[in-house]
């Protein structure tokens, strides 16, 4: 989390096992702060987040993609796939270039809206 907090752009995430068995803790980066949310797995095996459930952690993930999931953010890349801050600004503009979005005027390479 403090990788996250230190290095992490704005949706920035990472997915880890709780302290609790059968749960999982998704930290997400905001514009001020580290957010958590917790997903328990049901004893069903399905996950279970925001009132919802999921086949897989995968499928939370790639739900919250798509979709807001605080303040207006959605998941952007998760942080123990970025190594180096160079790879992290090339999976920021290869994104970019899949969904037409600039950079703002002001904005350093590496931030994202």
């Amino acid at each position: 989390v403090d990788l996250l907090q230190r290095q992490g752009a704005v949706g920035d995430f990472l997915v880890r096992p709780a302290q609790n068995v059968g749960q999982y803790s998704l930290a997400v980066k905001t514009y001020d702060r580290v957010q958590r949310f917790l997903i328990q797995k049901h004893a069903t095996g399905y996950y279970v987040f925001g009132g919802r459930m999921f086949n897989s952690l995968d499928a939370v993930v790639e739900r919250y993609k798509k979709e807001i999931i605080l303040d207006g953010l959605k998941l952007e890349i998760p942080i123990p796939n970025v190594r180096t801050r160079s790879e992290r600004d090339r999976q920021i503009q290869n994104r970019r270039r899949q969904t037409g979005t600039k950079r703002r005027e002001g904005e350093e390479e590496g931030e994202r809206e």
